[in-house]
């Protein structure tokens, strides 16, 4: 989920109320599109790099793939253990060369990471998913636009909830939620000050497509936006 710009007590606490995501219906057709567009064949062997609490990697789990989860934060690490049995987590950084050998990975999946990552560094995290992405594999990629708006994912989540359960339900939902959600909204509030302060950067339309082709990946999507459309999602293979 990170790359440690921030320090660690930052993404600890932030963890703890993270999965609260998983009830927020934007998320999970984030992370389903994501899973989908992976195009899962029994056995893959898939990297989700900046893993974070696991989520995405137990879905990759359940559609049959061989999944490793890299996360440079190890309580990330723990909460993501608790929920999948088969998967193997390891600790990294990538501003670091990664820790796998070349050609590694039949896919390779990243959500919300690498804006994280410092302009500058980010051809090199680039360039070793490349390394360890097996010929004619996928890589799945998806990062905040530049006017990534929370409020509006929370505004899409209640539309979409009243839509399909009702009103009473929405309601009685989103008060049990309400405490997480504060916390939660808090966090990202700190995130998007480490944007203004130029630590992080979130992503202008063609910005990750683009980073993807200068790094030598073909066949790259156009933008996709996905997560209410607060982020843009780019698909492509080496």
């Amino acid at each position: 989920m990170n790359n440690g710009i921030m320090n660690n007590n930052f993404w600890k606490n932030y963890f703890t109320v993270y999965d609260i995501l998983l009830n927020i219906m934007p998320y999970k057709q984030l992370i389903t599109k994501l899973c989908s567009s992976l195009k899962i064949s029994s056995n893959d062997l898939i990297l989700d790099a900046g893993c974070g609490t696991g989520n995405l990697c137990k879905l990759i789990e359940n559609n049959r793939g061989r999944v490793i989860g890299l996360d440079i934060e190890f309580s990330g690490l723990l909460r993501a253990k608790k929920k999948i049995s088969k998967c193997r987590f390891v600790i990294g950084n990538l501003n670091t060369n990664l820790p796998f050998s070349d050609n590694t990975f039949d896919k390779i999946v990243s959500n919300n990471v690498l804006y994280c990552v410092n302009k500058n560094d980010r051809k090199k995290v680039i360039h070793e998913f490349y390394r360890v992405l097996k010929p004619n594999g996928t890589i799945v990629i998806s990062n905040p636009i530049i006017d990534f708006n929370p409020f509006t994912i929370l505004d899409n989540h209640i539309k979409l909830e009243y839509k399909k359960f009702g009103l009473f339900y929405t309601i009685l939902n989103n008060i049990k939620l309400l405490t997480s959600i504060i916390k939660l909204f808090f966090y990202y509030s700190i995130i998007k000050k480490n944007v203004k302060k130029g630590s992080y950067s979130f992503f202008q339309k063609m910005e990750q497509k683009e980073l993807l082709s200068s790094c030598g990946f073909k066949n790259i999507s156009n933008d996709i936006f996905v997560y209410a459309n607060q982020s843009i999602m780019n698909i492509g293979a080496k």
